[in-house]
């Protein structure tokens, strides 16, 4: 029997080279925990954080039907608040991290925002390492783990880095399709992102734009109208159970109407709304300019060349499609939350992850193209520079976290406060987050 041939020394490079990557991921989950474990308490919480936690422990003690008698107290003017039957999702999964934990107090939100954020890091690489090029995994995790918009969310009581985490396995189901096709990934997708819409107001978008991307992918492949029909036909589905389980929750269709009637005077835009939550396009731009700019601008140009298919972003076979994908789901995502009325950085974490695996591939694409074209030790010079000024971006992300959110202690993610403390006004007193 013949002795079995040794490796080839370039076999030997290349799972070198391949490990290198994982073990740098491994390493980013990690100072992405510490950052967030390091950082979890805050000074005071906002009045819409204290409204979840209140919503959360009710519900852990008397479940769902809690918002059912919310709703028709509501409804028959007695002194409750409004219950927002339609984010049924997040306020239950408080209910059901508030009888696990055993702790019905404002922590057991604020740990669910810290587990969703750390899960959404690493879900980001895994996306990464699946359907891009493995060394985009590690500024995509790095961006995500030192961002200070996240940072900001990962100890709050809100549902936005839920939302961030539903989203993003949406996307990965999405993606799982598009590459593989088959009726899981589909299922998955719907599931995921038809309980998204019952988290909060904004998994609608990314739902919709999913189901439009599934029945583009249905006509690509098939060039019928009865596949593509079928999938918009389960979209419209799976949003009737969403709006069938609102309804249910909130004791059946009269009440609910009865309920949106007299709520239009509790849910009109109030003072805050009105001074920090409303803006032209520049909102967006000046705060994510303020925050973290890098990653914001690179993802934006990413996502702009990966619509365009410009050869230079194009990559391999297999991340062609899921650049494409991920740059609609951020320009389409951006361009409703850009148009809508209410603005706040925190509506837009549904695509931090996204931005963040598209500033990666560009910055891979980059990369690339120097090692490429230029001279062997050219290329290793620029490389590194270019690593070394990723990380000098990520050292300044945690300083600027730090600058806000523990030094001025800022209580939201509202552009204002911002602009107000760095022009030396600060915030006005009595200014409160809103739902």
């Amino acid at each position: 029997m013949s002795a079995a041939a040794p490796a080839a020394p370039h076999d030997h490079d290349a799972r070198r080279r391949s490990r290198i990557p994982r073990v740098l991921c491994a390493a980013i989950l990690l100072l992405a925990a510490v950052l967030r474990f390091a950082n979890f308490r805050v000074v005071d919480r906002s009045p819409d954080e204290k409204l979840w936690t209140e919503f959360g422990a009710h519900i852990a003690r008397e479940g769902p039907a809690w918002v059912t008698s919310t709703a028709r107290a509501f409804d028959r003017d007695e002194d409750v608040e409004f219950p927002w039957p339609e984010r049924i999702g997040y306020t239950c999964l408080v209910g059901l991290a508030m009888r696990v934990s055993g702790d019905t107090t404002v922590r057991a939100p604020e740990a669910l925002s810290t587990i969703t954020s750390l899960t959404a890091v690493a879900l980001t690489g895994v996306i990464a390492l699946e359907f891009l090029e493995p060394w985009t995994a590690v500024p995509a995790m790095l961006f995500f783990a030192v961002s200070p918009l996240d940072l900001a969310l990962a100890r709050r009581a809100w549902q936005d880095d839920v939302m961030a985490l539903v989203t993003l396995l949406a996307v990965w189901a999405f993606l799982r399709h598009l590459r593989s096709g088959g009726r899981g990934a589909l299922a998955a997708f719907f599931a995921i992102a038809g309980y998204g819409m019952l988290v909060k107001e904004s998994g609608v978008i990314a739902f919709a734009l999913g189901t439009l991307g599934l029945a583009w992918i249905a006509w690509l492949r098939s060039r019928r109208l009865r596949e593509p029909l079928l999938v918009l036909a389960l979209g419209a589905v799976t949003a009737l159970c969403a709006f069938a389980v609102v309804v249910g929750v909130t004791g059946g269709w009269a009440e609910l109407r009865r309920l949106y009637a007299l709520s239009r005077e509790a849910l009109a835009p109030d003072d805050y709304l009105r001074r920090y939550q409303m803006g032209g396009p520049g909102y967006y731009v000046t705060g994510l300019r303020i925050l973290q700019p890098v990653p914001f601008l690179f993802g934006a140009a990413a996502a702009l060349l990966a619509i365009l298919r410009v050869p230079f972003l194009r990559g391999s076979e297999r991340s062609r499609g899921a650049l494409a994908a991920l740059g609609a789901l951020v320009l389409g995502f951006g361009a409703v939350a850009f148009g809508y009325y209410s603005k706040n950085m925190r509506f837009l974490s549904p695509i931090y992850a996204p931005t963040f695996l598209l500033a990666a591939a560009l910055i891979a694409a980059i990369a690339g193209w120097v090692r490429a074209r230029a001279p062997r030790a050219l290329a290793r010079t620029v490389i590194a520079v270019i690593a070394i000024a990723v990380a000098a971006s990520a050292a300044l992300d945690v300083r600027r976290f730090d600058h806000w959110f523990n030094e001025l202690e800022m209580q939201d993610l509202a552009t204002p406060w911002f602009t107000h403390a760095a022009a030396g006004d600060g915030a006005d007193d009595g200014a409160t987050p809103a739902p």
